[in-house]
């Protein structure tokens, strides 16, 4: 099983790719391996370097799908899920910031049609050129899906490498919307109330549906103002009528103030503010972010999503650890 690229790579693998390069391209000039040191480095530039811990997660994955070809998308994701955390994945992004595309590039991707195969390719190649978080993952993908007209089973794998919180039995599908000049991904996720009424939760798409939002507010007697630096999330109907939502906007890096939420009169006590906030919740903790903070409004409320009162920014805040979505509705 041991071949010249496996030795090379483990070279590449001690060293990293800029110091492993230069030993290798120096060891070609006087090694017998000259052809082998030559043909892998090729392959390098054009392909990217696999980690070992990526190149065995997806080794392993080959032979479940060997024993399971009938496997449902579910189980396909589920399988990714467990392959990501036992082989500790995200702890290689730290070297290989292409990790994540590769590992599904090389998984639930590795027959995919010529045109999806090559445009994932080339993502990876993008992120390798540039700077750890440089590459907007979600514009990228709304690009993608723009050009190629992706299948549900294509969506459900893009959704799941784009957004990490994605459960592989989350009910979600993917839409690509203007942002600022450009177009970006944004989930929406299907919950079902207490009565069993579907409804979704994701981001406005129009200035109407934030229009909608800022009337549901003032129905409310909650006077609000809404500002360039603010950020929606909206729980719609089986319409795709808005009938409830929230509003913030970033302190820092890893903290965001939740501004107000509110639910149309009608759906209230109906359990969708349960799942406006625990979707928030979600989404919050896959950015990065560790703590929510609030006014002062509605503590009886809040304190069941975790909310407690903060004396240093006299309001109420939430702290989103790796138990950020235990216990939440």
């Amino acid at each position: 099983m041991i071949d010249e690229a496996l030795v090379l790579s483990a070279v590449i693998e001690a060293l990293g790719q800029e110091r492993g390069v230069a030993l290798l391209t120096q060891a070609a000039q006087e090694s017998p391996r000259a052809i082998a040191i030559e043909t892998f480095l090729e392959r390098l530039r054009e392909d990217g370097f696999a980690p070992h811990r990526v190149w065995f997660a997806t080794r392993r994955y080959r032979r479940w799908l060997e024993v399971n070809p009938d496997a449902t998308t579910e189980a396909h994701g589920k399988m990714l899920g467990e392959l990501w955390g036992t082989y500790r994945l995200s702890e290689v992004e730290a070297a290989w910031p292409d990790t994540r595309i590769r590992f599904f590039r090389t998984t639930v991707f590795a027959s995919a049609r010529p045109e999806l195969r090559g445009a994932l390719d080339r993502l990876m190649a993008r992120v390798r050129a540039l700077p750890p978080g440089g590459l907007d993952l979600e514009e990228q993908i709304a690009g993608m899906r723009g050009a190629l007209a992706p299948t549900a089973e294509e969506d459900y794998f893009l959704a799941r490498m784009t957004y990490r919180y994605l459960a592989p039995t989350d009910e979600v599908a993917l839409i690509s919307m203007p942002a600022g000049g450009t177009y970006v991904t944004e989930v929406v996720a299907a919950r079902t109330d207490a009565e069993g009424n579907r409804f979704t939760v994701r981001g406005p798409v129009s200035p109407r549906e934030v229009a909608r939002l800022l009337h549901m507010f003032h129905d409310a007697n909650l006077h609000v103002n809404f500002t360039a630096e603010h950020e929606f999330l909206l729980c719609l109907d089986a319409s795709g009528t808005p009938i409830g939502g929230l509003f913030y906007r970033r302190l820092a890096r890893d903290r965001i103030h939740m501004e107000k939420l509110v639910v149309a009169r009608r759906h209230r006590g109906g359990g969708i503010a349960d799942g406006l906030v625990h979707e928030f919740f979600r989404r919050l903790h896959d950015r990065g972010v560790k703590r929510v903070e609030t006014g002062y409004f509605q503590p009886e409320t809040l304190s069941r999503y975790g909310f407690r009162t903060d004396p240093t920014s006299g309001g109420l805040a939430r702290d989103l650890g790796p138990d950020a979505l235990e216990g939440q509705p």
